[in-house]
């Protein structure tokens, strides 16, 4: 590994998470970036006329990534401010760590499991194949003008609808539907080339999905309106919660063997046929086990000291974070590049009030607890997905974000320590959303379980049977697509995927719309109207994500800043046709 790919990796880390840390308080987004960490440090090599590989792309992008996703963890910090008891500096630096460590520690059965052994189309890591291929010159002029063109595009599009608002550049559509507000119900369309470039690699069937769960939150808006007034229906998150648990557990269980091929080629010197020691092996089994036991105990001591944590909590939240719904959120993140981490956080700090974690304090580490080892270790199992691709050992990857952890978690702590004495942590300047959602959730279930919503309960059975349900009915579906042909083929390509419909429960109406529209574009129509070639549409729905990756980051960065507005004068002067 050359010393120039160390320096930028560590310095992208480190320039990501710090922006990240203060995006996720200032307006509730982070920007991974991969595909960003690639451009920048491929665009500088270029101007100075050097030579790039894919390969030594795939290495900073992880080093990159790692610091990215870790700025999530600034909301964990803005949530314990805003209940009145802020944490000290190395409260925050050593549970971030910590959990942060067992992320990398799950990652390796996840990457077994997710990417050795089974096929997932990974569109966030997709993306970024595409673009490094193109950057490392592997796709020809071509595919680098397509990629380069649309980027800018996607670019100027969305800084001109999001950023500045403008009129003829809208973000939303929306539509009318019963005399209902569609505003307020979410029903519409969202014009985002991110998503509508995802729907490429989710498939026509996951995007059929997404159109279920809009209708459905549709049909059930004023029921749930009633029951959980003065919020749109997809923030009723439980049906849609206990429907992507019962659905993945129900689809690990009928991949049984699949499952455990999986963890025998990590907890056993047995290894898959699909295994390739080269590749695929970070440490040994015995290694496992004691790296596991290490953390474990850590994180054990830390939490019973630091937030009265019982022990047997932290290993209920070890199974239930990093275990269970790690496994859910990481397999969505395979499906459609939605990593539903922010719930997957209320739904651990519930498990620790049914298991006596009520009180405030220690119901909110489970949120952070989940965040922290969900996060590492679903954005370092998608980089293993472009890393294999590439020949990047799966060894090389995860010490890369081991090296680069504690440069990361001092700046994102750093970060926070500074802008919350700058600004008010949950005011207007510092508005915090992710936080405030954690803290208001940690102090309901401080309560009984009767402080939840009205049929939050009887919505949460509903949502899992039909979880299990569709599970079975999916894999039916899959095993008869295998020996299909014609008419029935085509019937069961077009049958709805559960997992766009468990993700479009808990996602807005106008954005399970565009994954619909992107699918039916990008898969089916664009393809057989005007015979476009793989590789074009790749670079064009790539182009897609790192367009709008870009202009969110450096969009939240001027609205931060104060930049906008005379970019909005410059318009209202100039170009008032726009805004109008």
């Amino acid at each position: 590994m050359k010393i120039r790919t160390w320096i930028a990796g560590y310095f992208l880390a480190m320039l990501l998470c710090g922006i990240n840390s203060y995006l996720t308080l200032k307006v509730g987004v982070i920007e991974e970036g991969v595909c960003i960490t690639a451009l920048l440090y491929a665009g500088t090599l270029i101007l100075m006329r050097v030579k790039i590989s894919s390969e030594e792309l795939a290495l900073v992008a992880t080093m990159g990534s790692a610091g990215g996703a870790f700025g999530f963890i600034a909301n964990f910090y803005a949530a314990f401010y805003l209940i009145g008891q802020p944490m000290t500096f190395w409260q925050m630096v050593i549970f971030s760590l910590l959990t942060s460590m067992l992320g990398l520690v799950t990652n390796i059965p996840l990457r077994q499991l997710y990417i050795v052994e089974e096929s997932l189309p990974w569109p966030g890591s997709q993306a970024a194949i595409a673009t490094m291929n193109i950057l490392g010159g592997n796709e020809g002029k071509k595919q680098t003008i397509i990629l380069f063109v649309f980027t800018a595009l996607s670019f100027i599009y969305v800084f001109g609808s999001q950023i500045l608002e403008l009129a003829k550049m809208p973000a939303l559509t929306y539509f009318g539907f019963l005399g209902l507000s569609a505003s307020t119900i979410g029903l519409g369309i969202a014009w985002s080339p991110f998503i509508i470039g995802v729907g490429l690699w989710i498939g026509t069937r996951v995007g059929i999905g997404f159109l279920v769960a809009a209708i459905l939150l549709t049909l059930f808006a004023p029921i749930i309106a009633q029951v959980d007034p003065g919020k749109p229906p997809h923030q009723f998150i439980w049906p849609g919660v206990m429907f992507m648990v019962t659905y993945g557990l129900t689809d690990l269980l009928m991949q049984w063997k699949t499952t455990i091929r999986a963890f025998q080629s990590v907890f056993s010197t047995r290894k898959s046929d699909r295994f390739n020691k080269k590749l695929d092996e970070v440490m040994s089994a015995k290694q496992f086990y004691i790296l596991t036991a290490a953390v474990m105990l850590a994180l054990t001591i830390f939490m019973y000291y630091s937030f009265n944590v019982p022990v047997h909590l932290t290993i209920i939240m070890a199974i239930f974070g990093a275990g269970i719904f790690n496994l859910i959120a990481t397999r969505a993140s395979a499906e459609t590049a939605f990593n539903p981490i922010r719930i997957m956080s209320v739904m651990l700090q519930g498990v620790c009030a049914m298991f006596g974690g009520a009180p405030t304090a220690v119901n909110l580490s489970g949120a952070g607890f989940a965040s922290g080892s969900i996060g590492q270790s679903s954005v370092l199992t998608s980089d293993n997905f472009f890393g294999r691709h590439f020949g990047v050992s799966a060894k090389q990857q995860w010490w890369l974000q081991l090296l680069v952890l504690i440069p990361i978690t001092l700046v994102s702590v750093f970060v926070f320590m500074k802008i919350s004495t700058i600004y008010v942590v949950g005011g207007d300047t510092l508005s915090s959303p992710i936080a405030k959602m954690w803290a208001s959730m940690a102090r309901m279930f401080g309560g009984e379980l009767g402080s939840l919503p009205k049929m939050a309960i009887e919505s949460m059975w509903i949502g899992g049977i039909a979880g299990i349900l569709l599970s079975f009915g999916n894999a039916w579906v899959n095993k008869s697509l295998a020996d299909a042909e014609g008419i029935k083929k085509l019937i069961l390509g077009l049958t709805p995927h559960p997992f766009g419909i468990g993700i479009g429960l808990i996602l807005p109406i106008y954005y399970s719309i565009a994954f619909f529209f992107g699918a039916i574009l990008l898969c089916e129509i664009i393809p057989r109207l005007f015979k476009t070639d793989e590789n074009t549409l790749y670079s064009v729905a790539s182009a897609g994500l790192v367009g709008e990756g870009i202009a969110s980051l450096i969009g939240a960065i001027m609205v931060a800043s104060g930049l906008v507005k005379p970019i909005l004068e410059f318009f209202t002067l100039h170009l008032p046709w726009m805004i109008k």
